[in-house]
């Protein structure tokens, strides 16, 4: 539009200088000095033109970002984890064991819609972590039940009841946490995508070893009956198999916030 105005205008001041050779003369210096003006202003239009473009990029970038902050599993997360092989859920409840420690049991839930199957991801006593934080291969993490705010636990006293591995209880609360309910985080497939090294995200195949006994958080077909009929039993082994791969699915991922 402001290159049309300074045209039309040209054209006005052409049209009033034929009378005299002075005015012509005006008139032609006046051309001569619209052109920069004309150069300029085109110059600023693709400036535009082309920082719109860049902007476009650089939101593209920063979405692409976003969805993949959304994938990783982070500290604070609050997740439910599926058995790779048998699909089940892992799941607590007000319900102890018949026998062993006599603690909170720790089950494979076959169905998703479950309250009781989510867990929310907190680094140690020793070593805690905050809210938002990449989970790396290696890490100590505790896993508290969300309904009963008990730690995923374990010990080798006791059995467990049904295959006589290693007994994995919920034990404990928001002020009583021990050596026991601390577990190593390991990507089990293998995934080096990522700089800073493997991360936990969701739909990844992980393993989460038992830091005081180094038996791997199980489970299997073997199923319980009353009072919790159909429900799997969780364990510890010392296989890192199949029967040992959990992924996180369901839940609510709390990306790193840089203030």
């Amino acid at each position: 539009i402001i290159i049309i105005i300074i045209m039309s205008s040209d054209l006005k001041t052409s049209s009033s200088s034929s009378s005299s050779r002075k005015n012509a003369n005006r008139t032609a210096k006046r051309r001569s000095s619209t052109k920069p003006i004309v150069l300029v202003i085109i110059t600023l239009l693709v400036m535009c033109f082309g920082a719109r473009r860049t902007r476009v990029v650089v939101a593209d970038e920063l979405l692409a970002q976003e969805a993949e902050m959304e994938k990783r599993v982070t500290c604070g997360s609050a997740i439910k984890l599926t058995h790779a092989s048998t699909k089940v859920k892992l799941h607590s409840h007000g319900i102890g064991y018949g026998s062993g420690s006599g603690q909170q049991s720790v089950t494979g839930f076959p169905e998703s819609n479950d309250p009781g199957g989510y867990w929310q991801v907190f680094g140690t006593k020793d070593e805690p972590c905050e809210r938002g934080e990449d989970i790396t291969d290696g890490r100590l993490i505790r896993l508290q039940h969300l309904q009963t705010r008990k730690w995923l636990h374990s010990h080798a006293a006791h059995r467990s009841p049904l295959t006589n591995n290693q007994e994995v209880s919920a034990h404990g609360d928001e002020e009583n946490s021990d050596a026991g309910d601390e577990w190593k985080f390991e990507v089990a497939d293998g995934n080096k995508g990522d700089k800073a090294g493997p991360v936990w995200k969701k739909d990844q195949k992980v393993r989460l070893q038992h830091r005081q006994t180094k038996a791997f958080l199980s489970s299997s077909n073997t199923k319980f009956q009353r009072p919790i009929s159909g429900q799997s039993e969780v364990c510890g082994t010392s296989r890192s198999d199949a029967n040992s791969v959990w992924k996180a699915d369901q839940g609510v991922y709390f990306p790193k916030v840089d203030l």
